[in-house]
């Protein structure tokens, strides 16, 4: 694929935000969850940075994280991944490669998360870790675009017709001319 083939968009900015809840396996026990929260602030240097790794593995260094932050309410892990300065050139095919890899990436920090909360005092066997990954605005709109250019393409259509045409036509000119030379 051409890099400013037609089925091609530029993206830019925020791609996706993944969203990770670590919580106690009881959600009424507000002492337990504050503990998570604690503990993942302790650990946010150690969080952030396996998570910056495996954006770099999974999705490559087009991407990086743009912001990282941890809330209250047991520990709701909030990370923004964005392209790089320059942003990116996505057809259709590396779209849907993309949203698989975003995909994999979630169930892969998901799984780093469980592993470093392991790692503590706290009970790893009764934590429970969500991981959602909604796409940001670059994103959709880039998928949005490559649905609408998907269809049918009458220009391409068009070029190859008069391509032939005219290859047609220049060979019974240049018959004709030869004919009439003999």
């Amino acid at each position: 694929m051409a890099r400013f083939d037609k089925n091609s968009v530029l993206v830019s900015g925020v791609v996706a935000t993944l969203q990770i809840v670590v919580s106690s396996g009881d959600y009424q026990e507000d002492s337990r969850n504050d503990k998570v929260y604690g503990m993942a602030r302790e650990l946010q240097q150690r969080l952030r940075h396996d998570i910056e790794e495996q954006v770099l593995n999974t999705l490559g260094e087009e991407f990086q994280v743009s912001y990282f932050d941890i809330r209250p309410g047991s520990a709701h892990i909030i990370i923004g991944i964005a392209t790089a300065a320059f942003g990116i050139y996505m057809g259709f095919s590396r779209y849907k490669n993309f949203v698989e890899s975003v995909g994999l990436l979630t169930s892969q920090i998901g799984d780093s998360v469980r592993r470093i909360f392991g790692q503590t005092p706290i009970d790893a066997d009764s934590l429970n870790v969500r991981t959602i990954w909604s796409p940001g605005p670059s994103i959709v709109m880039a998928g949005q675009t490559l649905s609408a250019n998907g269809g049918f393409d009458c220009n391409k259509i068009m070029l190859i017709y008069l391509i032939i045409s005219h290859a047609a036509l220049l060979g019974a000119f240049v018959w004709l001319v030869l004919r009439h030379v003999k």
